[in-house]
């Protein structure tokens, strides 16, 4: 059994594991005993911020497991992704089971009383900032993916304007660190990149490639415990040897070691990890606005490459970049030119 990708709960000693082959979620509890698996194609486990709950997509349904409760059934849609808001209470999906696949929805689900809305359409991930009050996820492109952040109430999602743009696409979903101060994103379609960004400044901390992509890298295998560890594929610095296929954190520091033979290994915690204080959110929060619901979204975000900024309609003005520029503004610059010579021509 190849684990390739561990998600550990936020505050109890619990670990869910996604194995490909079936596919099959598992869980475990802090010694790494199996007290559940999960399988009917199940995929995109996401854990309640502060219950013992793990809610799974499946081909038959949203179904829940928790430790009292086994596995119940929560909604016989069958979703490809799920995510919960800050407090556990919203269910993010996609795609819409109304309007399918091929449209800029998902749903939006009051867990509480089941009331439902459409949210703004996301691909990779939803995850709660550890202080609560805030999600990330990944609204990806060929050219370029937005690390875009909102807030939930019931069946409502609220974007925010700032927002971070990465050449390309192909990213696994953003990670924070314990005290929420940064975030990593790993990814892409086309390298084994690695990228740290301050929160909530979004300024970038760290780019660097770890590999190419045919090297046998993991694309889960960084973890914050609290420092930033990364599993290659010889082993995860000299407390594990072999290739890593996973990795996370517990919320204690402990450190879970997926292997390419199958086995999980837990490595006792280094230090204590710091805990998250509200006041990263509240300065965030501050610092935007919501995005209105009835704007077009791309014309809407604030965006940062973690250096630079451009504020809304700013990139439909670049008429030059360079070869040091990534290549999504290089190619904006290039279709703004075009539309200028145009517009002049006529």
């Amino acid at each position: 059994m190849v684990i390739e990708q561990l998600l550990c709960h936020p505050r109890l000693p619990l670990i869910a594991g996604v194995e490909p082959e079936g596919p099959a979620v598992h869980v475990w509890d802090g010694e790494l005993r199996e007290l559940a698996t999960l399988g009917e194609g199940a995929r995109s486990p996401v854990w309640h911020p502060e219950e013992p709950r793990l809610l799974v997509a499946t081909d038959a349904g949203v179904r829940s497991w928790s430790p009292g409760g086994g596995i119940e059934p929560v909604l016989e849609h069958p979703y490809r992704a799920i995510g919960l808001g800050p407090g556990g209470r919203t269910l993010l999906a996609r795609p819409s089971a109304a309007k399918g696949e091929g449209h800029d929805l998902a749903d939006v689900i009051d867990l509480g009383d089941g009331t439902r809305g459409d949210g703004p359409d996301w691909d990779t991930g939803v995850v709660v900032h550890p202080a609560g009050g805030l999600f990330a996820t990944l609204r990806s492109d060929q050219g370029a993916t937005l690390v875009v952040f909102g807030r939930t109430d019931g069946a409502r999602v609220r974007l925010l304007r700032r927002a971070l743009i990465i050449e390309v696409d192909g990213y696994t979903a953003p990670l924070f660190s314990p005290d929420g101060r940064y975030f990593a994103v790993r990814g892409n379609a086309y390298a084994h990149t690695l990228y740290v960004y301050e929160f909530p400044s979004l300024r970038r901390v760290l780019q660097t490639v770890l590999g190419r992509w045919d090297e046998g890298w993991s694309r889960h295998n960084v973890a914050f415990a609290p420092d930033l560890f990364v599993g290659t594929p010889s082993g995860l610095d000299s407390r594990c040897t072999g290739p890593v296929t996973a990795l996370a954190a517990t919320a204690t520091g402990e450190i879970v070691v997926a292997g390419a033979g199958g086995e999980l290994v837990l490595l006792p915690a280094t230090q204590a990890p710091p805990a998250a204080g509200p006041e990263t959110v509240r300065a965030f929060l501050a610092s935007t606005e919501d995005v209105p619901e009835d704007a077009e979204l791309e014309e809407e975000f604030e965006l940062t490459d973690g250096e630079r900024t451009w504020g809304p309609g700013d990139l439909e003005t670049v008429l030059e970049a360079g070869e040091q520029d990534p290549a999504w503004l290089q190619i904006q610059a290039r279709m703004n030119a075009l539309r200028s010579g145009a517009d002049a021509a006529d």
